[in-house]
């Protein structure tokens, strides 16, 4: 599974997931970002949880525009977002286009422009 940055509603990024039969590769969309306060512009990995959902960071949109960490909940074959947190520039940093990496279980780390000095932060995420 992965990210878009354009493509899908609004030009504002989709998640996917390839899957191979044989020789054949078909994608299939699971969500499509829907811009503004839902996050847009997703570009980084994304990270299953115990529980199965999908986490993952936007570079823009949210609240303040400044990006979003975002959950995919599945539920039968549909995908439903919600905003975990939305980035709010200084001192909280902005444009997560790196997305997050596992920590220890049930914790992400990341790295965001911004932060306190303007210079960049890491953040700990535990939902």
């Amino acid at each position: 599974m992965a990210p878009t940055y354009y493509a899908g509603a609004n030009d504002a990024g989709w998640v996917y997931k390839l899957s191979r039969h044989r020789s054949e590769w078909t994608e299939r969309v699971l969500y499509s970002f829907s811009g503004g306060t839902g996050g847009s512009g997703s570009i980084a990995n994304l990270n299953f949880d115990a529980a199965g959902n999908l986490y993952g960071t936007t570079s823009e949109g949210g609240a303040d525009g400044d990006g979003v960490i975002f959950k995919l909940v599945q539920s039968g074959k549909q995908w439903t977002e919600s905003i975990a947190h939305s980035f709010s520039r200084p001192p909280d940093g902005a444009y997560a286009y790196n997305g997050m990496v596992d920590g220890e279980p049930g914790t992400y780390y990341g790295a965001v422009h911004g932060g306190e000095d303007d210079e960049g932060a890491i953040y700990q995420f535990a939902p």
